[in-house]
């Protein structure tokens, strides 16, 4: 076999450069975003193709699909009526299946339970309104993400006692994004920004728009 020449070579040390770079630069990203739950490759659906099911409901609830707006605009949506021309609303229905891309808005005094397809079990109290943006997992359904936006109302969510896969959710709020991994955590939202937060169990940790940055600690309670 022949030595290489001086341009090959060259050719072959641009990309070690290159290689070692970008696995430099990967490591250093997961690094600086290690709160934030990890990129995963495929959708987090069941076998009917659905994210998750709609498992207790009181009072009124109401979904249709989110658009690009929603998450950019603090403020809750008026009060669905689903006589109007062009809507979009559907009343949701205890046991009905839901999908990514999801926008949740209960009623006063109402209340929803649901299990997604990666069992995280996630409780709603209105009245409010809550975006369910993506939900993903990995070649082996061993890690489940969540990403939720949350415009007003109670949220608690925690993954099913019975499965030991890795879990992580990302909660955005108007005022800052809440990070979790393998835990049980409760927020207050308040329309346009504030509330409170409390985990219960796992870890979390806060990241305000403001640049502040806080590990949240079992059992107490903070304000956003």
């Amino acid at each position: 076999m022949g030595k290489l020449g001086i341009s090959a070579r060259k050719v072959l040390v641009a990309a070690v450069v290159i290689a070692i770079s970008v696995f430099g630069y990967r490591t250093y990203d997961r690094y600086r975003n290690r709160d934030a739950p990890p990129d995963l490759p495929i959708p987090d659906l069941n076998q009917s193709r659905n994210a998750g099911n709609c498992d207790r409901l009181t009072g009124s609830v109401f979904v249709r699909p989110m658009n690009s707006e929603d998450s950019r605009n603090p403020k809750i949506s008026a009060a669905p009526d689903l006589t109007a021309p062009g809507n979009e609303w559907a009343a949701l229905a205890q046991g009905a299946p839901f999908n990514i891309g999801t926008l949740f808005h209960l009623r006063p005094q109402s209340t929803l339970q649901l299990v997604t397809s990666g069992n995280w079990v996630i409780a709603l109290s209105g009245e409010g309104e809550f975006i369910f943006e993506d939900a993903r997992t990995n070649e082996g359904g061993k890690i489940h993400t969540n990403f939720w936006n949350l415009k007003k109302g109670v949220f608690r969510a925690k993954p099913h006692d019975y499965d030991t896969t890795d879990h992580w959710l990302q909660i955005t709020t108007p005022v800052a994004k809440v990070f979790v991994h393998k835990g049980e955590i409760g927020l207050r939202v308040a329309e346009g920004g504030g509330g409170q937060i409390w985990l219960l169990s796992g870890v979390a940790n806060v990241h305000w728009n403001d640049g502040r940055k806080k590990s949240l600690t079992l059992k107490g309670m903070e304000y956003l």
